[in-house]
């Protein structure tokens, strides 16, 4: 059973399960990836992509087209580590469903924002800067 009073939001531990699609339509390749970030901690504030999901609970979906000059607009801090989980040349077609959401513990929090400096846009994660 679904939980819908726990929604993504500040400081909350929200999982994903992203599915990459093909170009030519929106049938789902083999590939699911598990992606788990903290909802809020970059510093330039919250990204559109968080802004999508906020109060969104378990089970939400969404289709998104990402193309290459759009990943850190969209995604910002959270850019480098989405291209190192895709690991697929942009642009990208994705089916994004919220798999998960928990309070953050705090050590999660600080490990979380201690690695936001690992990306610095030239870091090689794949996100073509």
């Amino acid at each position: 059973m679904v939980n819908h009073n726990i929604v993504a939001g500040p400081l909350s531990k929200v999982r994903l399960s992203i599915k990459l699609l093909p170009e030519s339509d929106y049938s789902v390749i083999d590939q699911i990836i598990d992606f788990v970030f903290i909802y809020g901690i970059g510093s330039a504030g919250i990204t559109p992509f968080e802004k999508m999901l906020f109060a969104k609970p378990v089970g939400y979906n969404k289709c998104l087209t990402i193309k290459s000059d759009q990943i850190h607009s969209f995604f910002g801090h959270l850019g480098c580590a989405v291209a190192e989980a895709v690991k697929v040349r942009l642009p990208w077609r994705l089916d994004v469903t919220v798999a998960g959401i928990e309070k953050a513990q705090s050590r999660e929090v600080v490990k979380a924002m201690a690695q936001l400096s690992n990306c610095g846009r030239g870091c090689d994660c794949g996100c073509g800067y």
